[in-house]
C-alpha cells in the first residue's frame, strides 16, 4: 500500500509540475513587439521580459510602482462608495510598459512613433543579447519576434 501511495504522490506531482509550466508562452528572440490593439481581459495577465515580471491591474496607486501596468480600466480614487475611473487604450498601456523597460537602461525602443500612435512596443536589448520574454497563455495583447531593421 505505501508503494502506490507514493506512485500516486508522484504522478500527481508531475501532472501538477507539467500544468503549471504550460500556461505560459515563451518568446525569445534579439528584437521583439508586443501589440496592444486589442484589449482584451488582462485580469490576472503578467508579462516576463527577461527576469522582470509585470502584473497588470486596476489600481492607479499601484502601477506607480515598478512592477505594474494598467488593466482597460483603471480605478483613480474612490469616494463615500463612489468609484472614479479611467478607460485606458492601447496607447496608454504601450506607454506604460516603455516607460518602465526604459527605466532599466537595458533596452532601445526602435519605433517609438508606433508606440506613440498604434500601441506597439518594438525594442531590443543595448548589448544587443537575445530577450526572453514570457506571458500567460491567454496574454490579450499579441507578441512577435521582429526584425530589428524595421
Amino acid at each position: 500500500m505505501p508503494k502506490n501511495r507514493i506512485f500516486l504522490f508522484i504522478t500527481s506531482s508531475l501532472i501538477l509540475l507539467y500544468s503549471c509550466n504550460n500556461t505560459q508562452k515563451t518568446h525569445t528572440g534579439n528584437c521583439l513587439s508586443i501589440e496592444y490593439n486589442t484589449l482584451g481581459n488582462f485580469k490576472d495577465a503578467k508579462i516576463i521580459i527577461d527576469n522582470t515580471v509585470f502584473f497588470h491591474t486596476k489600481y492607479q496607486d499601484s502601477i506607480l510602482m515598478e512592477q505594474y501596468l494598467p488593466e482597460k480600466e483603471v480605478i483613480l480614487f474612490t469616494t463615500n462608495e463612489k468609484i472614479a475611473s479611467k478607460k485606458m487604450n492601447k496607447i496608454d498601456i504601450a506607454i506604460v510598459l516603455v516607460k518602465k523597460i526604459s527605466k532599466s537602461k537595458e533596452y532601445v525602443l526602435l519605433n517609438p512613433q508606433q508606440t506613440l500612435t498604434q500601441g506597439i512596443v518594438k525594442f531590443r536589448r543595448k548589448d544587443k543579447k537575445k530577450i526572453i520574454l514570457k506571458t500567460n497563455n491567454n496574454y490579450p495583447a499579441k507578441v512577435k519576434i521582429t526584425d530589428c531593421t524595421k
